[in-house]
């Protein structure tokens, strides 16, 4: 599949498919959106991923992988859809991350642990945060931006005041923050 160069669109969602994501995605340097949601798909996600510099929608959740997250897909320069959840991902969220476009970032349900980086707080046009249901500790940071519509920081180990910025989000539709210390 690493030859079809011209793809922009690639949907591999609920196939059943087992083992490593193939290298060889990476070799897709047109493409746009990238769903291989619900499938069986375990160990590491390819850092080859990295290579998809176009890509918009990124959509991994609902596998098993296990491994952290490789930087080289923390810094994809377009991505504003990147979905996560319902894997096993464990360790910290990278600190030198560019995903300037993000809007919408799920990585609920895994293993994450660690605090909550800085860049998190500093993304200008995000609209939606999941990251319920992990292990992040520590206090939870002002947000730069006052787009937020949909806030998930329920079931982790986070403390402290909730943060004055929240009050800004005119469009919040949906606050989360049960469950924690």
């Amino acid at each position: 599949m690493g030859n079809l160069k011209s793809m922009m669109y690639l949907d591999l969602s609920y196939c059943n498919f087992t083992g490593s994501v193939p290298i060889s995605l990476g070799n897709l340097t047109q493409i746009t959106h990238l769903d291989l949601h619900a499938n069986k798909f375990t160990a590491s996600i390819p850092t080859s991923l990295g290579n998809l510099t176009k890509l918009t929608f990124l959509d991994l959740s609902y596998n098993s992988f296990s491994v952290f997250l490789p930087l080289s897909l923390l810094n994809l320069p377009n991505l504003s859809t990147l979905y996560l959840r319902y894997n096993q991902l464990v360790g910290p969220l990278l600190n030198h991350v560019k995903l300037l476009n993000l809007i919408d970032f799920s990585i609920s349900s895994n293993f994450l642990n660690g605090t909550l980086p800085s860049w998190l707080f500093n993304l200008p046009s995000l609209l939606r945060l999941n990251l319920d249901r992990n292990q992040f500790i520590g206090e939870i940071g002002e947000f730069k931006s006052n787009s937020l519509e949909y806030l998930d920081l329920g079931y982790n180990k986070l403390h402290g005041s909730t943060p004055r910025s929240i009050s800004r989000f005119v469009n919040l539709i949906s606050l989360s923050l049960s469950s924690n210390m």
